[in-house]
């Protein structure tokens, strides 16, 4: 099996990175669709829009207020905090843009990478206790294995994350391809599959 954690090729999965992926829920069944690039990539600008605006809304009403603060306590502190306020948020602005556009090109990287790899846009897949099904094809976890795998581990809010992020299977002779990005529903069905295959082995 070969193995990629957040992009470069490892020996193995440490132990913590396993133990978050066995404590990762998923659910009896999971199913969802493969997107096409157009598809894949309106649903990850609108998760990422959102994020973006929930953030900027924070730290936008948490220096609202310190400016607020700063007026009410010493109104000429204004003429140096307002420009830095103006400052610091132009650079926030344009350092959100930057990274939106690197991340959707990245995307439509993999995208343009990885779907002809796989079934077709519209495919329906389904992973449960007996097996997973990926258009009208039943494929029973004893005949799957995994080829390659690529995991996500970050920290977020001081703790660590660790969540599958691609998957290459056999089955039979025949290469199944799962991607957490270009499947509707793909977080959870990545993680049915991945648990049911190493609840096996």
């Amino acid at each position: 099996m070969r193995i990629a954690v957040n992009g470069k090729p490892a020996a193995t999965l440490s132990p913590a990175v396993e133990k978050r992926l066995a404590e990762r829920r998923s659910p009896e069944v999971a199913e969802g669709a493969v997107l096409s690039a157009e598809q894949s990539t309106a649903a990850w600008a609108r998760r990422t829009r959102l994020l973006y605006g929930v953030l900027c809304g924070v730290g936008g009403t948490i220096a609202t207020a310190a400016l607020i603060m700063a007026a009410w306590w010493e109104p000429r502190d204004l003429t140096l905090v307002l420009p830095v306020y103006l400052v610091l948020a132009g650079g926030l602005a344009w350092l959100l843009r930057f990274t939106y556009r690197r991340n959707l090109a990245k995307l439509r990287g993999r995208a343009d990478a990885q779907l002809p790899r796989m079934a077709p846009a519209g495919t329906n897949i389904r992973a449960d206790a007996d097996g997973l099904t990926v258009g009208q094809l039943r494929n029973p976890w004893s005949d799957l294995v995994i080829d390659a795998v690529e995991i996500t581990d970050t920290s977020f809010d001081d703790s660590s994350v660790s969540w599958v992020e691609h998957l290459d299977l056999m089955g039979d002779g025949r290469l199944i391809v799962l991607d957490t990005v270009l499947i509707g529903n793909g977080a959870e069905v990545l993680a049915k599959v991945w648990r049911e295959l190493k609840a096996r082995r």
